[in-house]
């Protein structure tokens, strides 16, 4: 169903080299660099950032503090929701840590992730199973995709 949730992405590392560490994780269109700018400095990406648990778009300023920070032993989730709109969520070792924005524009996005440390990040796009339970979000929202539906035939008729 076109309306499923997305759970895209988890990271998680271990060992980090230092104090001014970050990892940024998010999603990003085609055309962002992902060789000089993290997740969120620009408008084709958006990004959760570890070292101060903000949520970046468009530039380098944070949006807003979104999330606690995290860091070495954390996993990162990163996923998309399509109804009633598209929607950006994070989750932090399994808990759902809500909508990060909203209203996402249009187009194919890749999960993107920023690193400024010599920590080893391990990636999982779903080749094991994921800290986070997406069925539960996907239970959620399927009360809002159905109501949704029903309203839609209702105005139609």
């Amino acid at each position: 169903m076109d309306d499923d949730p997305d759970y895209t992405s988890e990271y998680s590392w271990e060992r980090g080299g230092g104090e001014n560490e970050c990892v940024a994780v998010g999603l990003s269109y085609e055309g962002f660099n992902c060789d000089s700018k993290m997740p969120g400095w620009d408008e084709l990406s958006y990004g959760y950032h570890g070292d101060d648990g903000g949520v970046f778009y468009a530039n380098g300023d944070m949006i807003r503090r979104y999330g606690p920070s995290f860091g070495t032993g954390d996993t990162i989730g990163c996923g998309l929701t399509f109804h009633p709109h598209r929607s950006i969520f994070f989750t932090l070792n399994g808990e759902y840590l809500g909508v990060a924005f909203e209203n996402i524009k249009e187009g194919s996005l890749y999960p993107t992730i920023g690193i400024d440390t010599k920590a080893k990040i391990r990636t999982n796009f779903g080749e094991k199973e994921w800290k986070f339970d997406v069925t539960k979000l996907w239970e959620e929202h399927r009360g809002t995709v159905e109501e949704g539906l029903r309203k839609r035939r209702a105005h139609s008729m």
